[in-house]
Order: structure tokens, then C-alpha cells, then sequence
């Protein structure tokens, strides 16, 4: 055998053992953990016309704790006979493909009859109970999937009645490691055959399984996502529990993102008690927040946005109109909240900045992502070099504090969907967003319905101020909604919610149903 074979043998074979036999001393300290929970939260004897149960089955030992944790909850107090479904963790990966057996033995690490019986015995789950899997071998020929020729019409992609090109079109930017979706990569149509094939796999597994329940962390991307949507085609509950603004969560059909179904916050604000009680709560942890304290909501970022540094260098000239543009992730989901302007972020600033070349009157500060996954640079650095000859287009480095930014009077700010939306209203700066997003309800930031809509504001920097119908209130009653408020009956003065899935650490409050808990 040539050495080059030889070595690339013994390679896959480490892999094999590393990742579907050996057990760690961590996931060996599970069993401590197991028994902790259970002895909580004892098993019911489970007829045969118990409800179902179905949760994932991870190579994540953190959200294994969590899943385990809510799922023994959920079956002590409703009786739920606890069933999983096989999902594969390391999937985010640049979707490629080499030589045929490369690629073959690359699928079958990730889903093999080893590795399963491995996670089952690390998670004290019987083999008998894993009984969906959403990990399908994708076939290495190219599928027969007509080419689109445009992302709208990705974006409109419907298969068996189910909205799948929202999921297609973020999966392929975050596991694809792409900006911008590329309608002329096969790899996308390796992923919405691939889409297709696992719908397909779901319907007939749903449609022979009885399950009442689905509890992912998640409704993004397809390893969660097309679990979630195929469930609510199908008339079956979907519960998430992976954000920061709730404890849990039901998706919709109408609303099928893991995200707050922000449509009913002033609705749900009108039945609240106390209600001048939790407009000051909000307004203390807001302007905590403005001040350069991290909270619950914002636990998510490496140091705060509004942190004081002397370090920071930003001078604005106060003789021009001057407005600042706050980047999102390139590869994060674009389309967590519903309908956006545009079909993505990368296209969102392409369309700013070939306006900002037109208005050389205007100066244009990019601000990056303090928060962005490291791709990012290299398309940054992309733009810095197409716009390098306009003086009017300054890029501002991540670390610069908002809180510097905001004391110098920006005449507006520009965001897709993010904080400094109602961070920046809160300090009576104009904001301009770029379609549904959590502040949608509320009349305190400008929300164009059209691009043509969206460029009168971009050709008018300086010319508008906040929008006719701010209300500083509204913004304290999103706040509360968006971040303090669980459900009907709990919100942060109830108790200090925790989430942590790398630790595996949700701390949910005791004597509390987790039916209760549910935004």
C-alpha cells in the first residue's frame, strides 16, 4: 500500500475511534448528571397511549445536559414517554466534495451504527428510543435540481406545502461560508436536494410515528429547521428553548422562527400588570445597558457595545451630514424574523455603499461586527478595497464603543434588524431599518416598506429626524417585551433566567410548570 494511502488510512481510522467508540472522562461524568435530574424529575410508567416526546440526540454534551434536563420536566409533569431523534453536531462544515471515497467515509463519521450506540450509552437513552434520524447520507452525484435565477426565487422555494428557501438560502451562507448565495454553485443544489430528501424521510417517519411534541433549541438551518417546519405542517407542537428573550418558545406557522413572534408584543404588553412597574424596570436595565453593562439580553457579546475605551479614535466632522452603518454577521441568519428589503446582508451593503457613492456630500462610517464569526474579515477587507478611493466611505474597526459613536450625534443610523435600533432611539437618534424585525410594532424607528422607500432616507441624510410617531415609552415596552417579559405569568423579577449551552446550564425556576413558561 503507498504511503500517502497507508497514512490517510490511519487518519480515518484515529477519526473513527475518536469520534464514534471513545468515551471522555466529560461525557463519562454525565451519568452524575443523569441521575442528579432524574432523581428530580422521576420517569412515569409510560402507557401505551402516553404522549410523545421527541427531542435531539447530539454529540454535544452541553445541550445534551439542557435536553435532558427539559425533556425529564416536560415528561414528570405531562406523562410524555421521551423518544429522539439522531442529529449530526458537526455539520458546520464548507460543504465540498473531493474523491468519491473520501467523501463516503467523511459521511459515514458522521452517522454510523458505532456512534450511535456510543451517544446512547453516554446519555443513558435505550437504542430502542432513537427512532428518527435527521442525518441522510447525501448522495455524491449531483441532484437533478433545476437552476434558480434568482434569490427570490430561492427564497419562494415551497416543497409538500412546507416554506423551505429561508432555510436554504441561511444554511447555505453559514455552512457554505459564502456572503452572498452564489446561484451557480452546485453545492446549493446539493443542499436543497438534500432539503427535499429529509423532508421527504420526515413525513413519512411523522406520518407512521405518533408524536405530540417536538423540542429542538432552534428552527434555523435544516438540522433543526426542517424537524420544526415538517412538524408544524403537521399539526404538531414545536417547543424551543435556545434564546436568551424566553425560557420557551411555540413557533407558528404563521411565525416558525425560534424567535419571539414580535407581532404580539403591544397585544400582550396590554394585558400585563403593573404596568408603569415594568416600564421602569425596563427603562433602569435599558439605561444600565447604555451605560456599558451587559445584561441577559446582550450576554451573547464579548465585552459591551457601549463599554467606555479611551483607546477608541473616532473625530466625525460637524460640518457634514454624517450617518453610521452597524454590519450584521455575513453568515448569520438573515431572515430570523421574516421579510427583509433585501434577500441578504451582503446585498444590504452593497446597496448602501453604491449609494454612499453617489452622495460624496454624505460621509458613510461601516462599522463592523464586534461579535462576527472570523470569515467576515476576508469580505470586509473586500469592500474596504473596492471603496478604497471614496472618502466619503469610512470603515470602523468592531471595537469602537457605541457609546462614543451616539455622544458624537450621528444623523442617523443604519441596521437590519439589530439592538442599536432601539439603543440608538433611546438616545433620540434617528434609525432606519431594513425590514421585519423585533421592533416592527412600534413607531419609534423609520421602517421603509420599499427600497425605493429605503433610498429616500439614504439621499436625505441629515433632512429627517426621529419618526413622527416616537414615543419614548414605546421603547421602554418593547425593551420589557423583547428581554424581561417569559410569559403571561413570569418575567425577570419572577426570577434570573440562565443559559448557557456550551456549559449545559438552564436554570429553570422550581415548582414552576414548564407549560407556564412559554412566551
Amino acid at each position: 500500500m503507498p504511503l500517502k494511502k497507508f497514512t490517510g488510512l490511519i487518519k480515518f481510522l484515529k477519526s473513527f475511534y475518536a469520534n464514534s467508540i471513545y468515551i471522555t472522562s466529560e461525557e463519562k461524568e454525565f451519568s452524575i448528571y443523569h441521575k442528579e435530574i432524574y432523581n428530580k424529575y422521576p420517569l412515569k410508567s409510560h402507557l401505551c397511549d402516553s404522549p410523545v416526546l421527541i427531542v435531539p440526540l447530539i454529540n454535544d454534551l452541553g445541550t445534551m445536559k439542557i435536553i435532558t434536563d427539559i425533556a425529564a420536566r416536560m415528561s414528570f409533569e405531562d406523562g410524555y414517554s421521551i423518544k429522539y431523534f439522531y442529529v449530526h453536531a458537526a455539520i458546520d462544515t464548507t460543504i465540498t466534495k473531493t474523491g468519491k471515497l473520501a467523501y463516503i467515509l467523511s459521511q459515514f463519521l458522521n452517522y454510523n451504527h458505532f456512534l450511535v450506540n456510543k451517544l446512547c450509552k453516554v446519555y443513558h437513552i435505550n437504542r430502542k428510543d432513537v427512532i428518527f434520524s435527521n442525518y441522510l447520507s447525501p448522495g455524491f452525484e449531483k441532484p437533478n435540481e433545476p437552476k434558480l435565477t434568482s434569490k427570490k426565487e430561492l427564497l419562494e422555494i415551497n416543497y409538500k406545502n412546507i416554506p423551505i428557501g429561508e432555510l436554504i438560502f441561511d444554511t447555505y451562507l453559514r455552512f457554505r461560508s459564502m456572503p452572498d448565495v452564489d446561484l451557480s454553485d452546485s453545492s446549493l443544489y446539493d443542499i436543497i436536494g438534500y432539503f427535499k430528501k429529509l423532508i421527504d424521510y420526515w413525513q413519512i417517519e411523522i406520518g407512521s410515528t405518533q408524536i405530540n411534541r417536538l423540542l429542538v433549541p432552534y428552527t434555523a438551518y435544516h438540522h433543526w429547521g426542517i424537524p420544526a417546519y415538517t412538524c408544524l405542517a403537521n399539526n404538531i407542537e414545536v417547543v424551543t428553548f435556545g434564546s436568551f428573550n424566553y425560557v420557551f418558545s411555540k413557533p407558528s406557522l404563521s411565525h416558525p422562527y425560534h424567535s419571539k413572534n414580535f407581532h404580539s408584543y403591544p397585544s400582550k404588553f396590554e394585558l400585563v400588570q403593573n404596568k408603569e412597574e415594568k416600564i421602569n424596570l425596563a427603562k433602569d436595565v435599558l439605561q444600565k445597558r447604555l451605560g456599558g453593562a451587559i445584561d441577559a439580553g446582550t450576554s451573547y457579546m464579548k465585552r459591551s457595545a457601549f463599554s467606555d475605551s479611551s483607546d477608541d479614535e473616532f473625530s466625525p466632522s460637524e460640518n457634514t451630514n454624517w450617518c453610521v452603518v452597524f454590519l450584521h454577521c455575513f453568515f448569520d441568519s438573515p431572515h430570523i424574523y421574516g421579510k427583509s428589503l433585501f434577500t441578504d446582508f451582503h446585498e444590504w451593503l452593497v446597496h448602501i455603499l453604491n449609494n454612499a457613492v453617489l452622495n460624496s456630500g454624505t460621509t458613510f462610517y461601516i462599522k463592523e461586527h464586534p461579535n462576527a464569526l472570523k470569515e467576515n474579515e476576508a469580505v470586509i477587507q473586500t469592500f474596504k478595497n473596492r471603496y478604497s478611493q471614496y472618502s466619503n466611505i469610512i470603515f470602523l474597526p468592531g471595537k469602537i464603543s457605541n457609546k462614543l459613536i451616539a455622544s458624537k450625534k450621528p444623523s442617523a443610523v443604519f441596521t437590519v434588524y439589530g439592538t442599536v435600533a432601539h439603543e440608538f432611539a433611546a438616545l433620540k437618534i434617528p434609525v432606519v431599518v431594513a425590514g421585519d424585525n423585533p421592533q416592527s410594532m412600534y413607531g419609534f424607528i423609520h421602517k421603509p416598506k420599499s427600497i425605493a422607500e429605503f433610498d429616500l432616507f439614504l439621499n436625505s441624510i441629515g433632512d429627517f429626524g426621529l419618526p413622527e410617531k416616537y414615543l419614548q415609552e414605546e421603547i421602554y415596552e418593547f425593551f420589557y417585551m423583547h428581554y424581561l417579559y417569559y410569559s403571561s405569568k413570569y418575567d425577570t423579577s419572577n426570577f434570573s433566567k440562565q443559559l448557557d449551552l456550551n456549559k449545559g446550564i438552564i436554570n429553570l425556576p422550581v415548582g414552576i410548570p414548564c407549560n407556564d413558561l412559554v412566551f
